[in-house]
């Protein structure tokens, strides 16, 4: 089931990258060992990143591709444009993000962070105290280092948010870093019953994703 998910406008540019949310539904895999548990999680996420690719090029010859980083994309075939893809899984659960343009996205199942990686993590100043605040803070940090390829470690205290209007379980906003060491993105922030789930594209931008939902095992 494909729902759209619209906003007021925040930005200057409007995108509308396609966010594909899985969960594994298989009973099994909640008294595997972890490894495994991530594993069939892992398999999952790369099921739901063929999916949307084939849905953005609209071809079934598209393949999940890695650069040496590690970061996904797309590879389409040659002489091609390679796809902005990127990928994410935390529990049950996995997440993919599909753009025109570089895109990260982060989904977090909601947890707590002892007093020492919040140290690590949150400036003293804008320090979040609840679980679901603090994970949602985590989230957009990490789908804003993966937009430009990044990941850890990255010092997280020099990244800041700027939020612009929440719309119920959603937020919008920008955010960047303190020593402009990386541009500026925008962000899209959706709070659930069980996880948060963030994306981020550089830029001063209006970011509506197209939610699908997959279940699976």
């Amino acid at each position: 089931m494909i729902t759209q998910h619209t906003s007021t406008p925040v930005g200057e540019t409007h995108v509308s990258p396609t966010v594909y949310i899985g969960r594994s539904v298989d009973n099994a895999i909640h008294s595997a060992p972890r490894l495994v548990q991530g594993l069939v999680v892992k398999q999952l996420s790369r099921t739901l990143a063929t999916l949307a690719l084939q849905g953005a090029s609209h071809t079934s010859s598209i393949r999940l591709a890695h650069a040496a980083s590690g970061q996904p994309y797309g590879e389409p075939g040659k002489g091609q444009p390679k796809v902005p893809l990127s990928i994410s899984h935390s529990g049950p659960w996995a997440a993919v993000a599909c753009a025109a343009h570089p895109v990260g996205i982060d989904l977090q199942v909601y947890r707590r962070f002892s007093a020492g990686a919040q140290q690590h993590i949150f400036c003293d100043k804008a320090k979040p105290t609840s679980l679901v605040a603090q994970t949602a803070r985590w989230s957009v940090h990490e789908a804003y280092l993966k937009s430009f390829g990044r990941g850890l470690p990255f010092d997280l205290r020099d990244i800041a948010i700027q939020k612009y209007t929440t719309r119920g379980a959603t937020e919008y906003g920008r955010v960047y870093t303190h020593s402009a060491s990386l541009a500026p993105a925008s962000y899209w922030l959706w709070r659930t019953l069980y996880f948060c789930c963030a994306v981020c594209i550089a830029g001063d931008r209006d970011i509506t994703p197209t939610l699908s939902f997959h279940i699976g095992k």
